[in-house]
């Protein structure tokens, strides 16, 4: 998941994970020992934040995303074929294009706000919020709307995203309701 060109915004890979056991699952330990199989060859899970839940109940499910980035050794720009092995599961191999982020610096205010119109449009109506937060890290102050989250993006960019929450059998969780609108705007401090 990702914008279709190199941007500053990595690509995410798009998980659902089924407990179909009688027991909970160690969900953020297994994701942790988890391996990316990249042309073949492994890759292992590396530092990184898990934005999910630690395990999963019994007949539990998640959806969620890994960042290519927390991978060891990485993954380099290009077309591969990848499966990823959490415990004793290996997803079927998947063919992806992978671009390397870019330093959104390097740039100008032009192209910088082209690039996250550009992520507005990959942030699709029902992806998790927690996949969209690996993105947009910085929530906007001020007063919030009541089904909308702001974050703010340097250098003076803000984005809002709609939420609703919906159900699966592990509870309830935040999904895109709808199109995020892009605006320019100082970051409010309060």
């Amino acid at each position: 998941m990702g914008t279709e060109k190199a941007t500053s915004f990595p690509q995410l890979v798009y998980i659902h994970v089924t407990n179909p056991g009688y027991t909970p699952m160690p969900l953020a330990q297994m994701l942790a020992d988890s391996t990316l199989i990249i042309d073949g060859k492994p890759s292992h899970h590396a530092v990184g934040q898990f934005r999910g839940p630690q395990g999963l109940p019994p007949m539990g499910e998640w959806d969620g995303c890994l960042s290519l980035d927390t991978f060891s050794p990485p993954m380099t720009p290009g077309r591969h074929k990848v499966s990823l092995k959490i415990g004793d599961v290996q997803t079927p191999e998947a063919k992806i294009s992978w671009n390397a982020p870019v330093n959104w610096r390097q740039g100008n205010l032009k192209s910088r706000l082209k690039e996250i119109q550009e992520l507005a449009v990959s942030i699709v109506d029902g992806l998790p919020q927690s996949c969209v937060e690996q993105w947009l890290t910085v929530k906007d102050g001020g007063q919030p709307d009541e089904d909308k989250v702001r974050y703010y993006l340097e250098p003076q960019f803000k984005i809002s995203v709609p939420y609703r929450q919906m159900y699966e059998p592990s509870g309830l969780h935040s999904v895109v309701d709808g199109t995020p609108t892009v605006y320019k705007e100082q970051k409010l401090t309060d």
